[in-house]
């Protein structure tokens, strides 16, 4: 039972219920058909479609033509019982589906692909061998001793945490020498995680008989634009530790995330020069400078000068006022001093820096303070004063300023 040319060309050319419903009209009267007339409809791949003069379901034929590529082309001749439209295009039943909706649990398939984060980056940790809540920083040291020269050789981080929202970090360690507070910083390295500096510093005025008292720390934070700089951790080596002597030393150490500053409880550092005079029995010295002092005034800065007292026996003897800095933070005094102990011996003295913020309208504000003797807390101030007695010449040292 063939098509006729006339009705393929109508099928390819009106829209699929138009052609349903025109193919259903046709009579064995119009001269260009079959004396049988045939009802004709289009069946999608799932679901078919039926004229809605079909009031019963119908026995299909399905014909395969060149010209019917497109669409799956069925005559419907033969009559069939009255069956509800909901059994013709009820979907098929997924038993698999039900019993998870039931249950309502999610399939072991999904569970799968459903893991957490947390899962796979510890897998990836595992097989990679560092894992990635342990941040480390890798530089060395080489100390010259001939120059009095430390320098200081930033190699990389590895495995920093991402601190800004798209996932990444943009990174740069700052490098402090305590006491001194030298600072040096770094280049940025933008949206790494990895980052690789190769930057080579160096501290000057590094003698070796100070070594012993100075404190290397190296922070690295997260650069932002607008906002603060986010602090990611640092590391904290001690020069008395470390073996200068030798060559070059290597670091690999762990970035701890609430490693504290050498000076969390100082507010600034002084520069003293000390000499002992045992001829005449006299004390003399030299207040240098100051450095990073704490901002005491509205405006963010301080007017700072030294008072430095001469104490026998927790007895007030001397003392002595430096001038006045104005608007200055690390400002440079070289102003000496000189204090006559007569008949006073020199092993129950002691000398005490305090160094203070001018104010205009209310009493001067205490910046911190340091005492220098031989029986002192701080090992440097002991250090200190036992280098005095023993070297003929002035002995230059860094002091944190203590807060009162």
């Amino acid at each position: 039972m063939d098509l006729c040319k006339k009705c393929c060309s109508f099928c390819f050319k009106q829209p699929k219920e138009v052609c349903a419903v025109r193919y259903a009209e046709l009579s064995h009267d119009d001269p260009g058909h079959p004396e049988k007339s045939f009802n004709f409809t289009q069946v999608t791949e799932s679901r078919p479609s039926y004229p809605p003069m079909f009031e019963t379901a119908k026995s299909t034929k399905r014909i395969n033509s060149p010209h019917c590529k497109k669409f799956s082309r069925v005559f419907i001749d033969q009559p069939q019982p009255s069956v509800p439209m909901k059994r013709l295009y009820r979907p098929p039943e997924n038993k698999a589906l039900q019993n998870v909706m039931a249950k309502q649990e999610i399939p072991p398939t999904r569970k799968t692909h459903m893991r957490s984060l947390s899962d796979v980056v510890s897998k990836q940790s595992q097989e990679i061998g560092s894992p990635l809540d342990n941040p480390t920083l890798k530089f060395s040291l080489d100390y010259d001793v001939v120059r009095s020269v430390l320098t200081v050789h930033l190699l990389s981080a590895c495995n920093l945490p991402a601190m800004d929202r798209c996932g990444t970090s943009d990174p740069y360690v700052e490098i402090i020498l305590y006491p001194n507070q030298d600072r040096v910083r770094s280049k940025i390295v933008e949206k790494c995680l990895n980052p690789i500096f190769d930057e080579k510093f160096e501290f000057k005025n590094v003698y070796p008989c100070d070594t012993g008292d100075m404190i290397l720390q190296l922070y690295v934070y997260d650069h932002d634009t607008i906002t603060k700089d986010d602090k990611i951790g640092g590391v904290t080596i001690s020069l008395e530790d470390a073996d200068l002597t030798g060559s070059t030393m290597h670091f690999d150490n762990k970035v701890h995330k609430n490693e504290k500053k050498a000076c969390a409880n100082s507010s600034g550092t002084i520069l003293l020069s000390l000499a002992y005079d045992d001829y005449v029995n006299s004390l003399k010295g030299t207040v240098m400078k100051l450095r990073n002092l704490t901002k005491k005034d509205i405006i963010g800065t301080s007017d700072p000068y030294v008072k430095v007292k001469l104490f026998h026996q927790k007895k007030e003897l001397r003392k002595w006022k430096s001038s006045k800095k104005t608007n200055d933070l690390n400002p440079d005094f070289h102003e000496p001093f000189q204090f006559d102990l007569q008949d006073l011996s020199i092993n129950d003295c002691k000398l005490c820096f305090t160094v203070y913020d001018y104010d205009h309208m209310k009493p001067d504000d205490v910046i911190g303070r340091v005492c220098i003797g031989p029986n002192e807390a701080q090992k440097d101030a002991r250090k200190h004063w036992e280098e005095m007695l023993v070297t003929p010449q002035e002995v230059c040292r860094y002091h944190f300023l203590w807060r009162p």
